[in-house]
């Protein structure tokens, strides 16, 4: 049976990397990328990191039912095709997402899928900042400031998730070790 695991976290705290790698070093798991209007960042690659696709196209994805989830968040649309989950051969698979807000709890459990939502957590706020910056040294200060603001709001639910990890900084291959034990259970 298919297990949905959901890796939450603040922009910057190494989600889509740590999908990356569990889909990398454990064969029976699929990382489904999500899709977003947000422009794509120049080491990014269309459906690896994930599917980037004009308004017009991600406003006709969500009329029509295709996401299993969706949400705005730090001025941009994201969603889950719906689709990708079902038609995965796969029976650990991998979203990235922000858990708390829009409706891909709510849209899973309708399905009939179980899920298990892992919040990862940088070192502090501090290191959330820099990564941040690094990833875009463009980015303008307000929306730096939306992204900690996020981190901060996530924080004070951080009860609500099945697993905390923190993603420290040059321990990416630990934090995974760490997530896959819980993949395996």
């Amino acid at each position: 049976m298919k297990k949905i695991f959901i890796i939450d976290g603040a922009s910057g705290c190494g989600k889509t990397s740590v999908a990356l790698k569990l889909q990398e070093v454990y064969d029976n798991t699929h990382y489904i990328a999500s899709s977003t209007i947000r422009p794509m960042r120049p080491e990014e690659v269309s459906g690896r990191e994930h599917f980037f696709l004009s308004t017009e196209e991600f406003n006709e994805k969500q009329e029509s039912g295709a996401f299993l989830g969706f949400y705005d968040m730090y001025f941009n649309k994201y969603g889950i095709e719906k689709e990708k989950v079902l038609v995965s051969k796969k029976d650990n698979i991998i979203l990235t997402y922000h858990s708390e807000e829009g409706t891909l709890k709510n849209d899973i459990k309708n399905i009939g899928l179980e899920f298990t939502t892992i919040l990862i957590l940088p070192d502090d706020e501090a290191t959330l900042r820099d990564r941040i910056v690094r990833r875009n040294e463009k980015l303008e200060e307000h929306k730096i400031q939306a992204r900690l603001d996020k981190y901060k709001e996530i924080l004070a639910y951080k009860d609500k998730y099945d697993y905390v990890f923190m993603n420290k900084e040059g321990k990416l291959d630990e934090l995974v070790s760490e997530i896959l034990g819980v993949i395996n259970k």
